[in-house]
């Protein structure tokens, strides 16, 4: 005989966490726990494991971390530790045997950060600029290089004190603020030079001054320029002279002739002005050159070549990836060759001054972040205040700055994130805001995602909020995940994460406390996908999403709870009835040779732990009579157990397993119960 009571399923995966909510508007499949658990391919499972990157810890707790590929063929993992050091790790995990290329950088904080640059010209190399939270002024880390140096030309105000503390890149420039004594203030560097927060004069790091000498190698003449040294720019043999490098191109050359050049009054002295094309030197078409004969402050201008190359030829000097002009005297002054004792190079068809924005400096207490997001730089003041630079037009005196929202403002600077079409911030409030969702109905309330997620409460009593200006996320394309650190209500660790899943219209949350993220990065593994790392307090890099259940070999639990259920969403009838629990059937995907468990809960009370051994068929020495049922089909993914003293009207099962390399993978759960008043017949078991 059949059973003849009622059999409801509970499909899993659909939906993630729901818990405040009374019980009888709860979904049947929403969750009350889900704690290191999966959404994908529709199944409640085991979340993926972690291992480590570096077996040895670096120096002290990492507080940024960054996936830097200096080349499309070269990748490079750069740490930060708060203690003042930059780490570079090639590949295999030793950071060059836990040496690090910067030291001396001061107390670092979780609010440092990397922004990639440079390579503004094809021939130009990418840049990796570190924010050091103030402490210090802006890094820049060239290409492959390992010497993390300061910027070249940093804005005037930038002193001890008053250094950026963030940095976004936006339009082809970088864009910095949070400076001490400037906290309202936006500076940009030039489209030209990402290290340019000056103007048309090149620094003296981006030049090079070489005496070029026919008849023995060239000098490097560039200290001695630098420091105000008379330097000589011919000699009395033909084809010497002078070159000139430079990091971009440039058209004016500014020099204090100290001494006048004399000559006798023979053959007429003999000029000329090259560039390098590529291939050979050129004739520069000049609008003014210097008269060597008076001793006075003159210039050399020129239009930059259209052709113009990076490099210098058969000449041995400077900077090959700097762009060079050669002046030879091809017959010399007969008698005293010049002198200079300053060079100054421009461009100045530059900016003549990198734009500045005054964010209404008379709201919040200034720029704690920045986000791009559909072509606009949002702008982001703490405790509250949203603005927007609309840079979209060519001209930069065009560029509108707008007061977008003062209803909220982010808790931190790495709070920010773009999921699919939407921006993301934590808030000062202490709640994660949608602006998509914020924007169609006009009211930030309304764009709270974890009050519309229905889990404002819980997760406020699994998160402590002060820690949210701590907080740092990454969005994981691959599985369409959301990640934001924060930490337990009981400590001031980060020790959790919690988890949006938007691979479908509603989100499903959960949370990750397998976990102790201080930072968050995206890497990208061998197989081109950028999967989540994160550095802990103990100086450790921990690569996520990997194929393992346990982290760097330490186990951790996997443990999903249904929301009690009357099953009135099923059926109202049997809403507030008193049942009698018979059966629960769990159909799930085999993911290796061991169990996991279910607890039941009726009522608010717990009443029993059912264990699940995960094979195809069941063993005749492992089968219990009256509790596993063959039912003709494979135990391995099918498999229904009675339930024994569960009399009453609402339960709930949690799943779970907390071994190392055991997993679950849960599609649902099937109950089949009566009526109190209804009797159980032997032949429906």
């Amino acid at each position: 005989m059949g059973y003849s009571g009622f059999t409801v399923p509970i499909v899993l995966g659909q939906v993630g966490l729901i818990t405040d909510d009374p019980i009888s508007s709860l979904p049947i499949n929403a969750l009350s726990k889900a704690n290191n658990i999966s959404f994908q391919n529709g199944r409640l499972s085991k979340s993926l494991g972690c291992t480590k990157l570096n077996s040895t810890a670096l120096s002290s707790d990492i507080v940024a971390l960054f996936d830097w590929w200096p080349t499309s063929a070269l990748q490079r993992t750069i740490a930060l530790t708060d203690d003042g050091k930059m780490f570079r790790d090639t590949g295999d995990g030793t950071f060059t045997t836990q040496t690090a290329i910067t030291s001396g950088l001061g107390a670092l904080t979780t609010d440092a950060h990397f922004v990639t640059a440079g390579q503004e010209y094809a021939s130009r190399s990418k840049k990796l600029f570190t924010f050091t939270n103030g402490v210090n002024q802006i890094k820049v880390l060239t290409a492959d290089g390992t010497t993390n140096v300061n910027i070249a030309l940093p804005s005037a105000d930038w002193a001890t004190g008053n250094y950026p503390t963030f940095g976004i890149q936006y339009q082809n420039r970088i864009f910095v603020m949070g400076g001490a004594s400037n906290k309202h203030q936006l500076y940009a560097s030039t489209i030209s030079d990402h290290e340019n927060f000056v103007g048309t004069t090149f620094g003296n790091s981006r030049w090079e001054l070489w005496s070029r000498i026919a008849a023995t190698p060239n000098v490097d003449r560039t200290a001695a320029i630098q420091a105000g040294t008379a330097t000589a720019l011919f000699t009395a043999t033909a084809n010497d002279g002078y070159l000139i490098y430079a990091v971009n191109p440039f058209n004016k050359v500014t020099m204090t002739i100290s001494t006048a050049a004399v000559d006798a009054g023979g053959a007429a002295p003999v000029i000329t002005y090259e560039y390098w094309n590529g291939s050979a030197w050129t004739t520069l078409t000049t609008t003014a050159v210097p008269d060597y004969t008076v001793a006075a402050s003159d210039t050399l201008e020129f239009t930059p070549p259209s052709n113009w190359a990076a490099g210098d030829g058969t000449e041995v000097g400077g900077s090959v990836l700097y762009y060079t002009i050669r002046v030879l005297a091809t017959t010399p002054y007969d008698t005293t060759q010049p002198s200079i004792t300053s060079l100054t190079i421009q461009n100045t068809t530059y900016d003549a001054a990198p734009p500045t924005f005054s964010v209404f400096p008379g709201e919040g207490d200034g720029i704690l972040s920045a986000y791009v997001y559909r072509g606009l730089l949002f702008i982001f003041k703490k405790p509250f205040g949203i603005y927007v630079l609309d840079g979209r037009d060519p001209s930069t005196s065009n560029w509108t700055l707008a007061r977008y929202s003062d209803a909220f403002g982010v808790a931190g600077p790495h709070s920010i994130l773009q999921i699919l079409g939407d921006l993301v911030a934590g808030n000062s409030n202490g709640s994660y805001t949608s602006l998509q969702a914020s924007d169609k109905f006009g009211d930030f309330n309304a764009g709270d995602i974890l009050q519309n997620a229905k889990v404002e409460e819980y997760i406020r009593d699994q998160f402590n909020f002060t820690g949210i200006p701590y907080s740092q996320c990454v969005y994981y394309p691959e599985k369409k995940i959301a990640l934001f650190t924060g930490q337990s209500s009981s400590t001031l660790t980060r020790d959790r994460i919690l988890a949006i899943d938007v691979a479908r219209d509603n989100p499903r949350i959960s949370i990750i406390t397998k976990d102790q993220p201080n930072c968050l990065a995206l890497r990208k593994d061998s197989q081109g996908i950028s999967r989540p790392m994160y550095g802990d307090a103990s100086g450790f890099v921990y690569l996520m999403d990997q194929a393992t259940y346990n982290v760097a070999g330490t186990s951790f639990l996997g443990e999903f709870q249904t929301a009690y259920t009357d099953f009135g969403q099923v059926d109202q009838s049997l809403a507030g009835k008193n049942k009698i629990f018979d059966f629960l059937e769990v159909n799930y995907v085999p993911t290796g040779n061991n169990n996991f468990y279910i607890d039941v809960y009726v009522d608010g009370e717990f009443r029993q732990t059912l264990t699940f051994l995960q094979s195809y068929g069941t063993e005749l020495g492992s089968f219990e009579l009256d509790e596993d049922s063959l039912a003709g089909e494979p135990i391995g993914n099918r498999n229904r157990k009675q339930l024994k003293s569960c009399t009453g009207n609402k339960i709930s099962f949690r799943v779970y397993n907390n071994s190392s390399n055991e997993a679950f993978q849960v599609e649902r759960l099937i109950v089949s119960f009566r009526l109190s008043a209804e009797q159980i017949y032997s032949g429906q078991v």
